[in-house]
This record gives structure tokens, sequence and C-alpha cells, in this order.
């Protein structure tokens, strides 16, 4: 790893990381609420689609 990408990484911060784990986890939660609960493929393929 050369010293601008450790720099680079570095510069994003923990707030950056917060909003990177955070995201994914807001928007199943999300789609968790709107959807039925009897709805269990819809969320879970809501849930990968936001991971990913």
């Amino acid at each position: 790893m050369a010293d601008g990408e450790a720099w680079q990484l570095a510069e994003i911060g923990v707030g950056g990381w917060l909003n990177f784990f955070t995201g994914p986890l807001i928007g199943y939660l999300a789609v968790s609420i709107l959807t039925v609960p009897s709805d269990y493929p819809i969320r879970w393929f809501f849930g990968l689609l936001f991971l990913f």
C-alpha cells in the first residue's frame, strides 16, 4: 500500500465509516417498516440490495 492510499483511507474518517455501515442498516430498517411482516423474501431481497 502506498502512503497516498493510506492517507486517503484515513481521510475518510470515523464519520465516513459510520455512514458506510449504518447506510445499509437504515435502508433495511426502512424496508422492514414499509413492507408487511409476512413479506420476508422481499425484505431479505432489499436488505441484500442495500448491502451491495
